[in-house]
């Protein structure tokens, strides 16, 4: 396996090569995304948060240094 590995890591990239693995990674992804949603189409109904649920969840989940850069990128915006 590891000699096929370095074999691919050989072969020159083109561009049309790299369009194409980019065109299979986005295929990939949206089939993914198609089968999250058909597991769970409760998935379909996210929407906007609650007014300050960013603010919650940041203090819950991260650490006061994270939250203290959130809020110093929000004063820095208005």
């Amino acid at each position: 396996m590891l000699v096929l590995s370095n074999h691919f890591k050989s072969l020159p990239s083109t561009p049309a090569r790299q369009a194409r693995v980019i065109d299979r990674r986005r295929r990939q992804r949206k089939h993914f995304v198609e089968q999250l949603v058909a597991a769970n189409p409760g998935l379909l109904q996210l929407g906007q948060l609650p007014s300050g649920s960013r603010f919650w969840q940041a203090l819950r989940w991260g650490t006061p240094w994270m939250l203290l850069g959130w809020c110093l990128a929000q004063a820095a915006k208005s």
